[in-house]
């Protein structure tokens, strides 16, 4: 009796094997299939990986830069600040106002200057010139 459950195990195993066989025909060119395709994937992936490291440093040189242009447009901000207060400030002392000189130009800085000042007419002072140049 207890050959035929050990019989029925042995023509289980062998039915397997049979199939097994069988198959491996088929199965073998799908392996190598499979093989080539995990490889070119495998390539693939080290490329995606060179090509993100590539970009992360273009991102990082990118960012470097837009600092730079940040710091470069708020210098230029501050800049046209200045210049507006300087031009307000030369408003509120009459000098957009200031006759043209003989031959129909306006008259020059030094001579604006010394219009608004106390001092002669065409001189001006050291203090009136650091407020044009600056």
């Amino acid at each position: 009796m207890q050959a035929t459950p050990m019989r029925e195990k042995i023509d289980c195993i062998n039915h397997d094997i049979r199939r097994r066989g069988a198959e491996e025909p088929e199965l073998r060119p799908r392996c190598e299939d499979l093989d080539e395709e995990l490889e070119s994937l495998q390539e693939q992936i080290t490329n995606m990986y060179e090509e993100i490291k590539g970009k992360s440093e273009q991102i990082m040189h990118l960012e470097v830069e837009q600092e730079s242009w940040k710091h470069e447009a708020a210098k230029l901000s501050d800049d046209l600040n200045e210049a507006n207060a300087k031009l307000e400030y030369l408003g509120k002392r009459g000098l957009s106002g200031a006759e043209p000189n003989a031959n129909g130009h306006d008259p020059p800085w030094d001579t604006l200057l010394s219009r608004s000042g106390d001092h002669h007419i065409g001189q001006t002072t050291s203090s009136d010139k650091k407020c044009i140049l600056k």
